[in-house]
């Protein structure tokens, strides 16, 4: 026999799949393979149920007029034969399930399936040419001929690439730049000797976990009659439960979305999704698509913040971020800011890094509270004492509320520009802003800070910025050095925590999330 650990990830992927669904379907029982024969009967049968489910078609009898609840397309109905000339495609409401991994040609691969599945019935030590229509991460090669040939491997390690990119036993989705479906592929090890462990089989559980009792709503799908096509259900920004829209499909909202499970769910095992999840954090992971192919990593950081859903929770409210220069606060998903604010989110959540940190600051915005505990996370880990955390926070406070009297005063005496209470809190916060990274020294900053606060709101500071400013003039363990205030500043007045009380800071010590002052997250329920 051979080492599954020395298989591609995609070939590994499949035939942990192929012994999943075994499993699945033998009462949990776990395969015993001893020959090559039986390692092609479980590639076939697991090919054999990717049929099922290949396509999405639209049921006629939707819940109301226009819509249609879509269903998995299955061989009983006629046969798959994908495309114009049967009438299983796009204009007649027939969609490639956002799983599988070809081009939109998707017949090809159905052709490729019929062939492995012919092959493995044959002569196993024959090599099988890797089409790029179920083998998405080759590509064609020069082999000494005038033409480029497709590169060639074993039959069963053919068949089991082709059981990764057609299972839906993947996270995946639709890429909307390219039109073409991405999935997630862990390179994890199959088999861990040292422990006994099967790694990617426990990923397969885990994720089990997540793929089914999706929300009808997910996949309910319209008709445009303007434009005369049926348009894609809600699926196809993920294949799985609290898949989230406001990120870019990748690592983080599978992961977000395991840690919304997590705190909703009660059917699955604390100490498995743990270690599940602390696999997925040593290892690259794959985000494979017909068109694009691109590695990710994130740090064991990362498994600290599904705990009690925060990580989702932040992800869920990305949308209620306000940039200081969108007009009344409201968002505009077209605006690059929006697609940069993304870029530098995934970037700080995966890597926890003061240069990725200080990425996530560029964008000047105000965030929602449950964006504090990610916050709190992250200056903990730079070694900021919890007690120092506490004062920063009541002075970010003490910042943005005088910002806001700044603002309304301003409002109320404007009679030319009409310009609305928004526009001038967040002018206030960036001259407040600029003010606070011009300074020099931990004396200048304080001097500007509590000079400016009391013109403008004529109060004094919040005494429960005192330990704060101590770190800052003072030497000692608890020392801040002036970049690492300065960005303490920044991030607490930017957070809306108008009616935050001191009560509801230290609820992140049990990892609740605080209240936000502008609405609670919508959480999706479990099923």
């Amino acid at each position: 026999m051979f080492d599954p650990n020395d298989l591609h990830p995609l070939p590994r992927y499949g035939l942990a799949v192929a012994m999943f669904d075994f499993w699945k379907q033998n009462d949990n029982e776990f395969p015993q393979i001893k020959t090559f024969k039986q390692l092609a009967t479980l590639a076939d049968t697991s090919l054999g149920l990717n049929h099922y489910g290949f396509l999405l078609e639209k049921n006629a009898n939707g819940p109301e007029v226009g819509k249609f609840v879509y269903r998995n397309f299955g061989d009983d109905r006629g046969g798959l034969r994908p495309g114009k000339s049967s009438g299983q495609n796009t204009a007649n409401g027939y969609f490639l399930s956002p799983h599988v991994l070809t081009s939109n040609n998707s017949a090809m691969m159905v052709k490729e399936m019929a062939g492995l599945r012919k092959a493995l019935k044959g002569k196993l030590t024959k090599n099988y040419s890797l089409k790029r229509s179920f083998s998405p991460m080759t590509t064609k090669m020069n082999a000494g001929t005038r033409s480029m040939s497709d590169p060639s491997d074993d039959v069963l390690s053919a068949a089991f690439t082709a059981v990764a990119t057609s299972t839906p036993r993947k996270a995946a989705a639709l890429d909307y730049g390219s039109f073409t479906n991405v999935g997630l592929i862990p390179d994890l090890p199959f088999y861990v000797q040292s422990t006994g462990r099967y790694p990617l089989f426990e990923y397969l559980v885990v994720l089990d976990g997540i793929l089914h009792n999706l929300k009808p709503e997910v996949l309910t799908g319209t008709f445009d009659e303007k434009k005369k096509q049926y348009k894609r259900p809600d699926i196809f920004n993920g294949n799985f439960r609290y898949a989230l829209r406001n990120v870019d499909f990748g690592s983080l909202g599978l992961v977000a979305a395991i840690s919304e499970w997590r705190k909703q769910s009660d059917q699955h095992s604390e100490e498995k999704v743990e270690e599940v999840l602390t696999y997925l954090a040593s290892f690259p992971i794959y985000i494979v698509g017909y068109d694009s192919i691109r590695q990710e990593q994130f740090g064991h950081h990362l498994v600290t913040l599904t705990e009690g859903g925060v990580l989702y929770a932040m992800l869920n409210d990305l949308w209620k971020v306000e940039f200081y220069d969108s007009a009344d606060g409201r968002m505009d998903y077209s605006n690059p800011k929006w697609k940069h604010l993304i870029r530098n989110v995934d970037r700080f959540l995966r890597f926890f890094t003061p240069a990725s940190f200080q990425g996530f600051l560029s964008l000047r915005a105000t965030y929602p509270m449950s964006f504090y505990l990610i916050f709190h996370k992250y200056f903990l880990m730079q070694g900021i004492n919890e007690s120092i955390l506490k004062s920063a926070m009541a002075l970010g406070r003490s910042i943005n509320q005088a910002a806001y009297f700044e603002a309304r005063a301003r409002t109320d005496a404007d009679k030319k520009t009409n310009r609305d209470l928004y526009t001038y809190k967040t002018r206030v916060l960036a001259s407040l802003e600029s003010n606070i990274r011009s300074a020099r020294t931990a004396d200048q900053l304080l001097g500007q800070l509590s000079t400016t606060i009391g013109r403008m709101a004529s109060m004094d500071i919040d005494s429960a910025a005192g330990p704060f400013f101590e770190a800052m003039l003072t030497s000692g363990p608890d020392r801040i050095e002036l970049k690492q205030a300065q960005n303490l500043i920044v991030t607490f007045m930017r957070l809306r925590q108008e009616h935050v009380s001191s009560k509801e800071e230290e609820q992140a010590d049990k990892n609740e999330l605080p209240v936000d002052p502008h609405g609670e997250v919508d959480y999706s329920e479990d099923e």
